[in-house]
């Protein structure tokens, strides 16, 4: 992606990524060009993944044939998920990925409207460049403004951006809650164990050594 940047944004783009307007000479970089040089990225990571999981069961003794499924794990052509922090013990990941069948369907329903939205962004560039409407918010702009003289398709598109922010304000507010809840457990185990420090682990992830004791019934 460097080498991206570098051709269209100039090799001196880490030293002016910051002003003001920087960015929008990226709506002028090719679809192809960026969704070709993901693609490549993404060859080398999974190749990666694929030797470092590999290595890591045969360390821990796994049979040849799990090493083997390793090898050939992940597709080029499929959505994967990652855990991007750390994924400890204690976070449950069974209860997570207990239901493999139901994360199939969402991941390959999500992989669907992913790639059709792909493909109208992708004609909606096209459509601005046919009618000289230029490129980037701009284009897109004037494109809803020949196409939707009456404002039709605006008043759908900011329906939904309101859906959108309801949800997530719905979203934040169950987290404040489960947090909340969380915060008033961590509490209670504080006194049972009769110790004032946060319960397990610290925030640098190190697991406490030392944790009082109390007396279930005096707690």
């Amino acid at each position: 992606m460097h080498q991206v940047y570098d051709r269209h944004l100039g090799p001196d783009w880490p030293q002016r990524c910051s002003e003001p307007g920087f960015w929008e000479a990226i709506d002028g970089v090719d679809d192809g060009e960026l969704w070709e040089t993901h693609q490549s990225l993404k060859v080398r990571l999974i190749d990666i993944a694929r030797r470092r999981a590999a290595q890591s069961a045969e360390q821990r003794g796994e049979a040849p044939e799990l090493v083997g499924q390793l090898r050939q794990s992940l597709r080029l052509d499929a959505l994967t998920v990652g855990f991007a922090r750390r994924f400890a013990t204690y976070k449950r990941a069974n209860l997570i990925l207990q239901d493999i069948e139901a994360i199939a369907h969402i991941g390959s329903r999500r992989q669907r409207c992913i790639d059709a939205l792909t493909r109208l962004d992708a004609e909606r560039t096209d459509s601005c460049r046919m009618l000289s409407f230029g490129q980037g918010r701009g284009g897109i702009t004037r494109l809803y403004g020949w196409c939707d003289p009456g404002g039709a398709l605006n008043a759908k598109w900011l329906a939904n951006l309101a859906t959108a922010r309801h949800c997530q304000r719905l979203n934040d507010t169950n987290g404040a809650v489960v947090n909340a809840k969380l915060s008033r457990v961590q509490q209670l185990l504080m006194v049972i164990r009769g110790t004032s420090a946060p319960p397990v682990y610290s925030n640098r992830a190190s697991r406490y050594g030392v944790l009082g004791t109390r007396n279930l019934g005096r707690a």
